[in-house]
């Protein structure tokens, strides 16, 4: 009886390690669909792999790639990488003291929830992930990008046409870029020549380009022609460059609007941002952005040397430089409507402490508030803009319709009681509408329940109601959380 269950165990054994084996992907040009299955085994990539044009190479969710060497998987059909939240798929090397291995995307490519780590190499011409001639509709979200390195640019993901009249498409969002490294430009993302792409929701810090090489962009670099797109709700934190210790290029036709830039640094120019005009630089928006506790050589939170920027709605604010702390500009761009330490010329801009809370975030009593461009479409609480990244969402009174200065469960409540005709009117009267449809009704407490149960679409005051009920003044305190 013993012999037989060694004879089992043993087989068992084998028959397990044979299912998590390994599966060695040799030098390989795929002409058919090829799906590249979970079942807990890696895929090592020991030769240069190819998806023909037409062709569309599907990786399932929880599968694990490796690069044996320094190969490549090209795309010139379709990479379709299926990760899920909790199954989530990987790019890396076998041996995590030689970065290696690299992905060239000329056709679709979709990539969610993965994680690239130690990929690229040190004489790479681009890092872990290259978009050189992809389609509309190629995205990464979800992802994670780490200690990823490249010897010219993007350490973790380079957006670059490889011919000079080829567009590239990406959109990069929701994903976390740490600790990238490239020695030219972009340590984390470098966008170059045609391309179209939108940067959003992501998190980027202690990336880093060489300063030994001058390298520009610890975190973003675009060096572009025809550039088109924007880059948005991002964190940059603790990325390091010569310049642009978080984000430099010349832009033309880019958004830069709602970002976070703290504790970046350069070692020569722009803190936070560089910007400097080239061939093709063309329209700069930079608004709404908070640039704080950044530090550089010359212009600790942006270097400007574009003669067509326009800068407004922004907080910097406790940047550090031997020249020009907050701001240095060489060009006379326009300045509006920001928050800047120490005063700068232009049209609205402030100089007054924003009285940040721990996180940037700006609250009641703070001078940012409501004093971005007054001809900027109105926020969501129906107020002028705020300065800086984060709105801060005031009480306007709509909803409150005990007059009690909070929005809770007995408002609606007392809009029952007024409707049945067995309690008073709102006063004032226009704190019952709280849909802002110019009445007062059981829509209205429909739309209070709504609001206190998922606290989306607040209640708002429509000021363009005719009736007098709508013209008294609110007695609360008008700035508040809901």
């Amino acid at each position: 009886m013993s012999r037989l269950v060694v004879l089992f165990s043993i087989l068992m054994m084998f028959t397990a390690t044979s299912i998590l084996a390994d599966t060695h992907i040799p030098a390989t040009t795929y002409t058919t669909n090829t799906t590249w299955s979970s079942g807990g085994n890696n895929y090592i990539i020991d030769g240069n792999v190819v998806v023909s044009s037409g062709v569309t190479l599907t990786v399932q969710a929880g599968v694990k790639v490796r690069f044996s060497g320094y190969y490549n998987i090209r795309v010139v059909g379709t990479i379709d990488v299926q990760g899920a939240s909790n199954n989530r798929c990987s790019f890396s090397t076998t041996n995590i003291n030689t970065k290696r291995g690299e992905i060239i995307v000329e056709g679709l490519g979709k990539f969610a929830y993965c994680d690239f780590d130690y990929m690229g190499k040190t004489d790479s011409y681009w890092g872990a992930l290259a978009f050189s001639g992809s389609e509309d509709g190629s995205v990464v979200r979800h992802c994670e990008f780490g200690k990823n390195e490249a010897y010219y640019y993007g350490g973790a993901i380079a957006v670059e046409p490889v011919g000079y009249e080829d567009y590239a498409y990406a959109k990069i969002c929701s994903s976390t870029f740490k600790a990238n490294h490239a020695v030219t430009t972009g340590g984390a993302i470098n966008v170059m020549g045609n391309v179209v792409t939108n940067i959003f929701a992501n998190e980027f810090g202690s990336n880093t380009v060489s300063v030994q090489s001058l390298g520009a962009g610890g975190a973003l670099t675009s060096i572009t022609n025809t550039v088109t797109g924007s880059v948005y709700n991002n964190l940059f934190s603790y990325n390091e460059a010569f310049d642009g210790g978080a984000v430099a290029g010349d832009f033309s036709s880019l958004s830069f609007y709602s970002n976070l830039l703290h504790h970046n640094t350069a070692d020569d120019e722009g803190g936070a941002i560089y910007f400097e005009t080239g061939d093709g630089a063309g329209d700069i928006t930079a608004y709404n952005n908070t640039i704080a506790d950044n530090d550089a050589n010359r212009g600790g939170g942006i270097y400007d040397y574009s003669t067509s920027t326009a800068i407004k709605n922004n907080i910097i604010w406790g940047n550090t430089a031997t020249y020009g702390p907050q701001i240095w500009s060489a060009s006379g761009s326009n300045f509006t409507y920001s928050n800047i330490q120490g005063g700068f010329s232009g049209t609205g801009n402030i100089n007054q402490d924003p009285e940040f809370l721990a996180n940037y975030h700006i609250e009641c009593g703070s001078p940012s508030l409501d004093t971005g461009d007054p001809s900027d479409a109105l926020e969501t609480d129906y107020t002028y803009v705020d300065q800086g990244a984060f709105h801060f969402h005031q009480i306007r009174g709509s909803g409150d319709a005990n007059n009690d200065c909070s929005i809770t469960s007995a408002d609606p409540a007392y809009l029952v009681e007024y409707l049945k005709g067995t309690g008073p009117a709102p006063y004032p009267f226009w704190k019952g509408d709280a849909n802002g449809e110019c009445n007062v009704n059981g829509i209205d407490v429909v739309f209070l329940t709504s609001w206190l149960n998922n606290h989306v679409n607040p209640p708002r005051k429509n000021t363009g109601c005719g009736d007098a009920r709508w013209s008294v003044a609110d007695t609360c305190d008008q700035c508040g959380y809901y």
